[in-house]
C-alpha cells in the first residue's frame, strides 16, 4: 500500500491504493510472478469507525444501525459474491477478503479490489451537457442500478462518492462501496431510486430536466421503469420533495460554486458505448 485515499478516525473504511503481485497459475519450468497490478485496499478497522448513533435502553447498541468490523466485512463479501456477474463491469473486481491483526493486536479485515480509474461523481458537474446527453448518462446509471437489483441486492449507500464515471469506457459507470447493501425487496425500492435522482441533481443537472427524463422513462414501458411507477403510485408527489433534500455535495454546489465540468464533447463519448436501457 502506497497512497492513502481515505484514512483517519470516524471512517467506516481505511482505504489505500496499492499494488498486488500474483503468481502465475500456468505450469512452467520456473514459477514466475506476473506484473504487479494496481489495487484498492479497504481495511475495516473497528477502532476507527464512526461512533454508534442508535441505542436501545435494554440492549445497548442497535446492531441494525452499527455493524462491527467483522459484520461489515461479511456484508461486503456477500454483496460482491452476489454481484459476481457484474464484477469488472458495473462493480470492481474483488480479489478477496483477508483477516489479519495489527501489531497492537487489533483484529481487522481487508478487502482487496480492482483499482478503477475514472472520475468520482462528487467531482463531476453536469451544467453544460445537452438534455439528450444527460438522459444518456441517467440511463447508464439506471441500467447499472437495475442490474444490481436483478442480482438480488440494493445499494443502500448510493451517493456521488460511490459512483465512478469512466467516459469512453464500455462500462461508463462503476458503483463502489457495497458495505451497506441489503438483500433486495420491493418495499425498499425508494431507498434506491430517490438517491439516484439526488445524485443527478448534485452533479448540477436541473431538476426540470431530470423530471422530463423521468416522465419519459416512466411512460416508455421499459422494464426498469416499474421502479418509478410504483413510487408514483404510493406517493404521487415524491419527486417534488427531492429538491428539498440537502446533501454534502448539494451544499457544496450551493455555497462553494460549481465543480469541474464534464464538457459536452467528452460526454458524447458515452454515445460510443451506450448501454441499451431497454435490456435491463
Amino acid at each position: 500500500m502506497d497512497i492513502p485515499l481515505q484514512t483517519g478516525p470516524q471512517k467506516w473504511g481505511q482505504v489505500w491504493h496499492g499494488t498486488m503481485t500474483v503468481r502465475s497459475l500456468i505450469r512452467t519450468e520456473s514459477t514466475q510472478d506476473l506484473a504487479p497490478a494496481p489495487v484498492v485496499v479497504k481495511i475495516f478497522q473497528e477502532s476507527l469507525f464512526e461512533g454508534p448513533s442508535l441505542f436501545e435502553p435494554e440492549t445497548g447498541i442497535a446492531q441494525g444501525g452499527w455493524l462491527t468490523g467483522a459484520q461489515q466485512a461479511r456484508r461486503e463479501a456477500w454483496a460482491y459474491s452476489t454481484t459476481r456477474s457484474l464484477q469488472g463491469r458495473e462493480v470492481p473486481w474483488s480479489y478477496g477478503m483477508f483477516k489479519f491483526r495489527f501489531s497492537h493486536g487489533e483484529l481487522a479485515f481487508a478487502h482487496v479490489m480492482e483499482c478503477v480509474e475514472g472520475q468520482l461523481g462528487k467531482n463531476a458537474s453536469l451544467h453544460d451537457p445537452s438534455e439528450a446527453q444527460l438522459w444518456l448518462l441517467a440511463d447508464v446509471i439506471l441500467s447499472g442500478f437495475c442490474k444490481m437489483i436483478q442480482c438480488g441486492i440494493l445499494h443502500f449507500d448510493l451517493s456521488l462518492r460511490n459512483i465512478i464515471i469512466r467516459l469512453g469506457s464500455s462500462y461508463p459507470v462503476v458503483f463502489l462501496d457495497l458495505t451497506f447493501a441489503f438483500e433486495y425487496t420491493e418495499s425498499m425500492i425508494d431507498d434506491g431510486v430517490i438517491p439516484l435522482m439526488i445524485a443527478l441533481r448534485d452533479m448540477g443537472a436541473d431538476m426540470y430536466v431530470i423530471k422530463a427524463w423521468l416522465d419519459d422513462r416512466v411512460h416508455s414501458g421499459l422494464p426498469w421503469s416499474r421502479m418509478f411507477v410504483r413510487g408514483f403510485e404510493l406517493r404521487p408527489h415524491w419527486f417534488d420533495h427531492v429538491s428539498d433534500i440537502v446533501t454534502p455535495e448539494h451544499r457544496r454546489e450551493l455555497f462553494e460554486g460549481p465543480r469541474l465540468k464534464l464538457p459536452s464533447s467528452v460526454l458524447r463519448l458515452l454515445g460510443a458505448h451506450q448501454i441499451d436501457a431497454s435490456s435491463c
